[in-house]
């Protein structure tokens, strides 16, 4: 998830750059990387409690396939060369598949662990944000660097991917035994 916010901000940005020098946009790269970047935030905001609750209804897998195939489809779009708009609108989709995954894997993290295992689990959890953010940073901006701009971002939706397979493998273990006083 944070794998691919760190190839948005390191790649997208210089992404942005090329494109107002290929004539492809025309506004300021920093100006419409903040607006894109805004537009992508507000979709997370706003939708994140109504898929969370989306995910109590329907339950975790579905709206976490369905946002993986988001996250995995979005950088192959945005990478594109495009309007401006249609990059808006790509952008708006990888803030809709953020809003639908953290709500629903953070549900799926109380709903298959103990009590007792919920902190390390969170714990974990943020763990490997920082590491994929760390990561992902340098990395992407040096196959970047290497293959294209564009190309990176494109090899960014690689991560996502492989979370759909896994989340299609993966089958749920069995329900925690409660605590006994």
């Amino acid at each position: 998830m944070y794998f691919l916010a760190s190839t948005a901000v390191t790649l997208l940005s210089l992404h942005l750059a090329d494109l107002k020098t290929s004539g492809v946009i025309s506004a300021d790269p920093k100006m419409t990387y903040g607006i894109l970047m805004g537009n992508f935030g507000l979709a997370a905001i706003l939708l994140s409690y109504l898929f969370g609750r989306l995910s109590d209804v329907a339950g975790r897998k579905i709206p976490l396939i369905a946002a993986f195939l988001g996250l995995t489809a979005a950088p192959l779009l945005i990478s594109n060369p495009s309007v401006p708009i249609i990059v808006v609108s790509w952008i708006i989709t990888y803030g809709i598949a953020f809003a639908v995954l953290y709500p629903s894997l953070l549900a799926l993290l109380t709903d298959e662990l103990a009590p007792h295992e919920r902190g390390i689990a969170m714990e974990l959890f943020m763990l490997c944000l920082t590491v994929g953010t760390g990561v992902a940073s340098p990395l992407m901006e040096y196959i970047g660097g290497i293959i294209g701009l564009a190309s990176g971002i494109k090899v960014a939706a690689i991560i996502p991917a492989i979370a759909v397979l896994l989340a299609c493998l993966i089958h749920p273990r069995p329900p925690p035994s409660p605590l006994i006083p």
